[in-house]
């Protein structure tokens, strides 16, 4: 759809374009110096960035919009010797001989450094805190062991192909794989996780004449029995839909071949007719969103300039308009929501929302307002580290600080929130560790939780939580399937009331539902529908709830409510509030009014709930489940009270080191897939960890040092 136009007007360099209009008729003009290089680049608002390079080439500045320079100054062989950032900070890059990242260095003492041996391969990281994460090597140059600073140990095989056939991890967990002759994987088997009939569980695969997954067949377990996943392919390679014995997932695409939607059926239970769901979603020609329709709701119209930024979201059959203000950077620095219906002097209320930024785009204030003065306000500070240090905020008539303290590698370790002091002990692993009095807290080499804080923990053969024990005697009971999904969960109370919930997974691996029955005998319920990796409904027998996201992220933005009164679903409009994390901490009406309020909580993210209404969103990408007190989030499950994962990483150390860990500091990372964590800045912006500078990770089989 559309043409992309490109002018060469430059007669020294012919082969370098000077203006793109994209099919929008958006045109961006470019600048080169002599060399053929980028040197400045003004973008369809003439917001204007410069690229300043040294005698020998190396690019030495950008300077943005705003006038913010990243300096990179390069030694004689092209290699970046330092970075330093708009706010004065710098980081020292080192190189050996061969050009290899060696060691950086940072603001308040930071330093990693990194050791080869003599083939050039990665064998040593010792980190900022001291630790020291180490490779080690077969006869064949594969990966045979990685230790991490925790002493927790994984160990790998290979067959003479060189294909992976097996790994051990810290825990004793034991994975097999076996390939067909053309090198695709055709089963695993977990070892140490038995099925009814005590032989080790195997997954196995099947594909296509052209390589593609086309079948995924899951064993049976004591929690669930076996079952088949099946994937349809179009003629053009893309996934056409998903099926299994809960549902099937069909996806839209556009003429032009794009995604935009997708139709999602759920199976009947107990003899139901079962239960559907659709969204779709009309982008622009340069791929912005323009329009997006969930089930049966009205079209949303989506508000955008240039090359795609947002401007405005417009829903005129639900009286709604949100115009977007942003900066020179494009990011947004006012949000203003409008109701169509006047008040009672026959003028519209805004509900106004604005946001600043640190020279390194983290978020430094955050405030509320209505007609009828300021609601609610936030401010944040940072150290030169880029780690949030404090955090302010007024509303409802209190006003609240919190302090927070790291280790040197960048793990939350303490905070204060006012009078009240909170100790996170942790090993170099991330591991969160009982206080001894009088001793150190022993590192837990196994990267499993027996115990924290009184609870006890039961783990299976795959690292799966199996029981979770409080002091008080209350219980948690848990179960899953082939794929180590949770499917079965019983909670018993202090009092011996039990509540069990089984849940369901479509062929995407994403939670469509969940049935909970209660200590009194009834029974709800629950139906999810999906926008790609975002849950954005939730619907009962009286109640639904849409939530739409920011485009491109997992940050909500507008929650729509339906509720059952008689033979009609009465609506209602709520605006998120969210904190630097994209937290939500308020929903808010249009016209001012509070619904649900909290405080933040350093690993359960929100604490303090008050309102009229429930809001299930915490952590990006999480969903709290009422009767078990755990969040879903995407690939996995969340425990609150551990601060970590229920299960191991499905991407296994792709993901991280440690596979049950969230994130090292919860006030500054995400994890929105449950896969793996990364820091945020502003809100909704998810960026690498190495964004403060630090050169690219390298990599040696699966495993990042």
């Amino acid at each position: 759809e559309g043409t992309t136009t490109l002018a060469y007007e430059d007669e020294r360099l012919p082969d370098r374009p000077t203006a793109v209009t994209d099919a929008q008729g958006a045109t961006r003009r470019f600048e080169w110096n002599a060399l053929g290089q980028l040197a400045a680049e003004t973008d369809c608002s003439e917001r204007r960035t410069t690229y300043a390079h040294d005698a020998r080439g190396h690019l030495a500045s950008v300077t943005n919009a705003l006038g913010e320079t990243t300096r990179t100054p390069h030694d004689v062989m092209g290699r970046r010797q330092s970075t330093q950032l708009p706010d004065g900070s710098h980081w020292h890059h080192h190189h050996d001989a061969q050009g290899r990242p060696v060691e950086q260095e940072g603001p308040q003492g930071y330093r990693q450094q990194r050791f080869y041996d003599e083939y050039g391969r990665p064998e040593q990281r010792i980190d900022a805190d001291g630790s020291h994460t180490t490779l080690a090597y077969d006869e064949a140059g594969r990966l045979g062991e990685l230790t991490l600073g925790n002493g927790a140990v994984y160990r790998f095989a290979y067959d003479v192909m060189d294909r992976l056939v097996g790994e051990t991890g810290p825990d004793g967990r034991e994975q097999r794989y076996a390939y067909d002759a053309a090198g695709q994987l055709i089963e695993r088997t977990e070892v140490n996780r038995a099925g009814p009939d005590g032989r080790p569980l195997v997954t196995r695969y099947e594909y296509d004449a052209n390589g593609r997954l086309i079948a995924r067949h899951l064993p049976e377990t004591d929690a669930a029995p076996a079952t088949t996943e099946h994937y349809h392919w179009r003629a053009d390679g893309q996934l056409a839909g998903v099926e299994n014995a809960h549902g099937e997932v069909m996806f839209v695409f556009d003429k032009a071949g794009r995604p935009s939607g997708e139709q999602q059926r759920h199976a009947g239970l107990e003899g139901d007719s079962g239960w559907s769901w659709q969204h779709q979603h009309t982008l622009t020609a340069t791929g912005a969103p323009q329009a997006s329709q969930f089930g049966d709701l009205p079209e949303l119209s989506w508000l955008t300039y240039g090359s795609g930024h947002l401007h405005g979201l417009l829903a005129s059959e639900l009286g709604l308009e949100i115009a977007l203000e942003p900066d020179a950077l494009h990011r947004e620095t006012r949000r203003r929501f409008h109701l169509s219906a006047p008040d009672a002097n026959g003028s519209p209320q805004p509900l106004i929302l604005e946001r600043g930024y640190t020279a390194l785009g983290q978020i430094a204030q955050l405030s509320l307002s209505s007609t009828g003065g300021a609601q609610a306000e936030q401010h944040y500070q940072y150290d030169a580290l880029g780690r949030m240090t404090f955090r302010t905020q007024q509303g409802q008539g209190q006003a609240s600080t919190i302090a927070y303290r790291y280790d040197p590698a960048g793990r939350l370790i303490a905070s204060q929130h006012g009078d009240h002091a909170h100790r996170y002990p942790m090993d170099a692993a991330g591991n969160r560790l009982e206080a001894q009095p009088g001793n150190p807290p022993a590192p837990n080499s196994s990267n499993q939780l027996s115990q924290l804080d009184g609870s006890r923990y039961r783990h299976d053969g795959a690292g799966n939580l199996i029981e979770r024990e409080a002091p008080d005697g209350e219980r948690l009971t848990l179960g899953y399937d082939g794929a180590n999904r949770l499917v079965r969960l019983t909670h018993t109370s202090a009092y011996g009331h039990t509540r069990e919930a089984h849940y369901r997974y479509d062929a995407l691996g994403r939670r469509i539902g969940k049935t909970v029955r209660h200590a009194n005998g009834t029974t709800a319920t629950h139906h999810y529908s999906w926008d790609g990796d975002r849950l954005v409904h939730e619907e009962t027998e009286h109640q639904r709830t849409t939530v739409v996201y920011e485009p491109g992220s997992f940050v909500p933005m507008l929650c729509i409510d339906e509720a059952a009164s008689g033979q009609e679903m009465e609506r209602h409009l709520s605006a998120y509030v969210t904190d630097a994390l994209g937290t939500p901490l308020r929903l808010v009406t249009p016209q001012g009014e509070t619904l649900w309020h909290a405080q933040p909580h350093d690993w359960a993210a929100v604490t303090h709930e008050q309102g009229t209404t429930a809001q299930p969103i915490r952590f990006q990408g999480q969903w709290h489940d009422e009767e078990s007190g755990l969040y879903y989030n995407r690939h996995r499950y969340y425990d609150p009270q551990q601060g970590r994962y229920i299960s191991q990483d499905p991407i296994g150390l792709v993901g991280g080191d440690n596979l049950y860990q969230y994130a090292a500091a919860p006030n500054i990372e995400v994890d929105p897939l449950g896969l793996r964590g990364y820091m945020v800045l502003g809100v909704g912006l998810i960026v690498n960890r190495t964004w403060l500078g630090e050169q690219q990770p390298v990599k040696s089989q699966r495993v990042r040092l």
